[in-house]
């Protein structure tokens, strides 16, 4: 059926909306303060977590700081960026060690890896339920 742009489902905030576009935006999003986090680390900067501003009972708020910094790009450009960041975390993944993803406690008491699927994968997955939850009960396939 391709992409309906005009079709809205719940948002990460109560009561809310976003639309295709939010929803890559939040996964870029994501994946970009992921890839930042290690970053950071790897330098030995300090990392405000989950980002500069926002407390992880802000997540909600999180999310509209990513709908809005990219809503003027194109939907092509974003799932061109959404593609790249993608492929940044697997490369980011497959350069580390179990030990290095698994092994030890990397924020509080996470390990890398489970920080990676906290933020990357499971956020994914949360959409792509939404999607199909739309789809479902708006008769489409």
């Amino acid at each position: 059926m391709g992409v309906h742009f005009g079709a809205e489902y719940a948002g990460n905030i109560k009561g809310t909306q976003i639309s295709v576009c939010d929803t890559v935006a939040y996964l870029v999003g994501w994946g970009r303060l992921v890839l930042k986090w290690h970053i950071l680390t790897s330098s030995g900067e300090p990392v405000e977590f989950p980002e500069r501003g926002y407390k992880w009972n802000q997540l909600g708020l999180l999310a509209v700081s990513f709908h809005e910094k990219y809503s003027n790009w194109q939907f092509n450009d974003l799932l061109n960026e959404l593609d790249s960041t993608i492929n940044e975390l697997i490369a980011l993944v497959s350069s580390l060690s179990n030990d290095q993803l698994y092994g030890k406690a990397w924020y509080e008491k996470w390990t890398l890896g489970r920080m990676i699927q906290f933020n990357t994968a499971s956020p994914m997955k949360n959409m792509r339920a939404k999607v199909r939850r739309f789809n479902k009960n708006n008769g489409l396939q």
